[in-house]
């Protein structure tokens, strides 16, 4: 079981009086009555159910236990349903109905499919709502297992015959109560049939008592007025925060919008804390949802801000990017930067010559590091930007609220089970998600399966890469590593991208000494060169010139030269052994940078200088060397150097003294 996440405090309460979720009160503004906290796992990022999660679950009770209708009996209409965000390895949702955590829908990677996880009440009501998956037991039975035994032979009395291996089960006393759930360890018949041993392990256990079932008759709307006190007092707060940070930077302000429900709470916020001071702009990764494009322009339309938009979509190749790097992956991102990055640092550099204040959507309930970040920050990929938080103390009940207050209407996908709106292919999803995109876009999800299938094939990877979900690091996290295992898998049939391998070089004589203070350092690349192109890209590092008779190329740096040649063989003189380790290293990071470049532009946007402009029609940047002032900064901030180690394969490692020539 993951370990808990605090990423803030736990802020959702239950008003029973009005069976209505409370947010950070402790009495109900509508009735009056004290709230009770809820007893959810953190970090408590809680949100609504809406009809499309509701028929999820009710779905997947109806065929775990057998029993068509048993869902709509466990979660009536006319009920509110809140789920809160566990850590799991996947999606992990619990169910809060009438204040209590009734159980949680998890999805199972290892067999691909949604199931119900009752807790002690989830039991009873499905108990009560005539399921099947149930183990009754001698009374003999009860106190142990309420003192922390497992359920042994002994101990069972009768069970459902369906029961299967691996089943979740209710177990019920003689008087018909249920008092704990847990997993079947055999099948029905076989733990009837069985005389001694743990046939059940316990999971949950609680006393017998009755179902704590509340009234029904409530809406959302009453939801937004019971929490309207909260609401209006986190808008004002966010509000006076906007137009400080206005009144402190003297600088443009602008939203940025996603096509997600955070940055729609935000612009909302933003039109009261500013009015028409701000504009709002939209970078298009070239791999979004077709919805969350259209979400963009309605939202602005349906604000009346449609002439505050500014849209850029990338320019790169998701399709050439996919050949040169592969798949993106979690430990290998290479897509934010080329997708997301880039073209808002073209909106901000074209638009925003002196800076701008950027508020966005980020809150600290949904990952350790935006719970760390600051509220107000400087980003380094982006220059010129000045990104602020607004919302970042909010849950996403929060925000779903504020929303609902408004009238306001969201991304189309939130309703159709998707947690969160991103990029289409993002390895940041979960592979729940990627089973919503095969539910509501076929054809992309169609596309990516065979994409990846056809990856792992050509790499010798296992079928599993691909589906299910390995694909999305390169080096496999601890659970990943477990789920593995269960599949009889090893991990080197699993990790490391072959075709995407850090550019490494050899080098022959590492050093060779003529004299107590001059070395020579000699070596290879493992490809040949554009000797033309190359030798426009070393004026990064220094003056340069091409000898295009002996296909080479030259560079003088300080006390340091180097020579070139088209085949990838180099000769570095230096009478400072550090300066030529690092000229080496540098060198390295030009030549992979010539290899994997995909004229993303990075290179350009970070040059203080403007010595660096990208030829479009051969869609690599050109370097100017009358402007290059030698910062390297277009080399510290290349997304192509995500394949470059500087560690070199060294095959010789020693000082050879050789005399001075008379």
């Amino acid at each position: 079981m993951p370990k808990k996440v605090y990423l803030g405090p736990l802020l959702l309460y239950w008003c029973f009086q009005c069976n209505l979720p409370i947010l950070e009160m402790e009495n109900c503004t509508l009735c009056g009555s004290p709230t009770i906290k809820c007893k959810i796992t953190p970090p408590g990022d809680t949100r609504p159910a809406f009809a499309h999660d509701i028929e999820l679950i009710r779905q997947t009770i109806d065929f775990q236990f057998a029993g068509e209708g048993v869902g709509q009996k466990l979660i009536p209409d006319k009920k509110l349903v809140v789920l809160n965000k566990a850590p799991a390895l996947d999606r992990r949702n619990e169910i809060i109905l009438d204040g209590v955590i009734i159980g949680a829908l998890y999805f199972d990677i290892l067999h691909q499919r949604w199931k119900f996880l009752p807790k002690v009440e989830g039991a009873r009501r499905l108990w009560l709502a005539g399921c099947n998956k149930w183990v009754k037991i001698y009374e003999g039975a009860v106190d142990p297992l309420l003192k922390g035994a497992s359920l042994l032979a002994p101990g069972v009395k009768d069970c459902d015959p369906s029961i299967q291996p691996g089943d979740d089960v209710l177990i019920i006393t003689p008087s018909d109560e249920v008092l704990a759930v847990g997993v079947a360890k055999f099948s029905g018949e076989t733990i009837l049939a069985t005389k001694r041993g743990m046939v059940v392990k316990i999971k949950h256990r609680e006393p017998p008592t009755p179902p704590t079932i509340h009234h029904d008759g409530q809406t959302w709307d009453m939801a937004v007025q019971a929490n309207v006190q909260i609401l209006n007092s986190r808008a004002e707060e966010a509000i006076q925060f906007m137009r400080s940070l206005a009144k402190s930077y003297r600088k443009p302000k602008a939203v940025a919008y996603s096509g997600g429900k955070d940055s729609l709470c935000l612009l909302l916020l933003a039109l009261e804390a500013l009015e028409d001071q701000f504009d709002v702009f939209f970078a298009d990764t070239g791999i979004e949802f077709p919805e969350t494009i259209e979400n963009v322009f309605t939202t602005m339309k349906d604000l009346g801000i449609e002439n505050r938009l500014i849209y850029k979509k990338t320019e790169a190749d998701w399709d050439v990017m996919l050949e040169k790097f592969g798949p993106p992956a979690r430990d290998f991102r290479w897509c934010c930067k080329l997708l997301k990055l880039s073209p808002t640092a073209q909106i901000i550099r074209e638009n925003y010559p002196e800076g701008v204040v950027t508020f966005l959507g980020v809150r600290r309930y949904e990952s350790q590091p935006r719970a760390q970040e600051h509220r107000v920050w400087k980003n380094p990929f982006v220059p010129g930007q000045i990104g602020t938080s607004p919302i970042k103390n909010w849950t996403a009940l929060h925000v779903w609220l504020y929303l609902l207050m408004k009238n306001a209407i969201a991304n189309p996908l939130y309703y159709k089970g998707f947690e969160r709106i991103g990029c289409i292919y993002c390895p940041a999803m979960k592979l729940s998600e990627l089973h919503d995109i095969k539910e509501t876009h076929e054809h992309l999800y169609r596309f990516w399966m065979e994409f990846l299938t056809n990856w792992a094939k050509s790499n010798g990877y296992a079928e599993e890469w691909a589906t299910h979900g390995f694909w999305r690091w390169r080096t496999l996290a601890k659970g990943q590593i477990q789920v593995a295992k269960q599949l009889g898998l090893q991990t080197n049939e699993l990790e490391s991208h072959i075709d995407i391998q850090p550019t490494r070089y050899v080098i022959k004589e590492k050093i060779r000494s003529h004299n107590d203070d001059f070395y020579t350092m000699e070596g290879r690349f493992p490809y040949t060169l554009d000797i033309q192109r190359i030798g426009n890209l070393l004026n990064i590092l220094g003056k340069s010139w091409t000898n295009e008779a002996f296909d080479q190329v030259n560079m003088q740096i300080n006390e340091s030269s180097v020579t070139i040649f088209a085949d990838g063989t180099f000769k570095v003189s230096t009478s400072h052994l550090k300066a030529g380790k690092k000229l080496i290293k540098n060198l390295a990071k030009i030549f992979a940078r010539a290899q994997k470049c995909v004229g993303c532009g990075f290179c350009e946007i970070f040059c203080p200088q403007g010595a660096t402009i990208l030829d479009v029609q051969r869609n690599y940047p050109i370097i100017d060397e009358k402007k290059c002032i030698n910062c390297t900064q277009c080399l510290d901030t290349c997304p192509s150097l995500l394949l470059f180690s500087e560690k070199p394969l060294i095959k010789k490692d020693r000082i050879e003294k050789v005399s001075p020539p008379v």
